[in-house]
């Protein structure tokens, strides 16, 4: 009985950790995309790369990554190439 619990507490922990861990392995690729938006992509205007990087100038610098909503919510209006998707 005991084993059982220390084992469901050991996957309840790892779990939350695997979150976490992605959760800010993805806020940061978002503000470092936003930061310096790839050269490749010529569909999305230059002032609005220039904006995404003007938002996420601060973060970068400040090493604050943690829940870029403001970055998340432009991403939204301008849509920038994914390379990654790309090469699916």
């Amino acid at each position: 009985m005991k084993h059982d619990l220390e084992l469901q507490i050991t996957q309840f922990v790892s779990q939350c950790v695997h979150v976490i861990t992605r959760n800010r392995i993805r806020d940061f690729t978002t503000v470092l995309g936003c930061r310096f938006p790839t050269i490749t992509d010529i569909r999305s205007p230059p002032i609005a790369k220039r904006a995404l990087r003007v938002l996420s100038s601060w973060r970068y610098r400040f090493e604050r990554y943690d829940q870029p909503w403001e970055l998340d919510l432009s991403k939204q209006f301008i849509k920038l190439h994914d390379p990654r998707a790309a090469s699916l």
